[in-house]
């Protein structure tokens, strides 16, 4: 009983958010229009959509790939992928080569705790690292 209160609840607060987006949207029009284009261009944006469609790349690829579950173990290491793929906006937006090498570290150190732990092989690691590597440079080469 308490589950469907909690739903009802939501589904209210989501009506009310857009109805008030309705009335409020046109004294929002000039500054939403600059803030989306703002964020279009920066790397925080592109960062978190480049994050997004890598993890979203992996699932699909564990869904298909018969090995695993979508969200354990499978055909692509999603903490490989994350973690090349925070490496990736690390190259895109520093400069500093020190800040670079110890992005790429961290992201080994990732990648070779999922080969200890037993829960992916060497292929399946190296696969989600490049998912990441490729996935974010696309989007960076794209936006930046």
């Amino acid at each position: 009983m308490k589950d469907i209160a909690a739903g009802i609840v939501l589904v209210a607060a989501v009506n009310a958010f857009i109805v008030g987006f309705f009335i409020f949207s046109k004294y929002w029009v000039f500054p939403f229009e600059f803030l989306v284009f703002r964020l279009r261009h920066s790397a925080t944006y592109i960062t978190f959509i480049s994050l997004l469609v890598a993890v979203l790349v992996v699932i699909y690829g564990k869904a298909f790939g018969r090995k695993g579950t979508p969200f354990q173990g499978g055909i692509i290491s999603g903490h490989s992928a994350v973690a090349f793929s925070l490496w990736t906006v690390i190259v895109f937006t520093q400069e500093n080569l020190f800040v670079i090498g110890i992005g790429f570290l961290m992201a080994s150190l990732v990648a070779q705790s999922r080969l200890k732990s037993k829960i992916h092989s060497l292929w399946e690691v190296v696969a989600g690292a490049l998912v990441g590597i490729l996935v974010t440079t696309f989007f960076f080469k794209i936006f930046m």
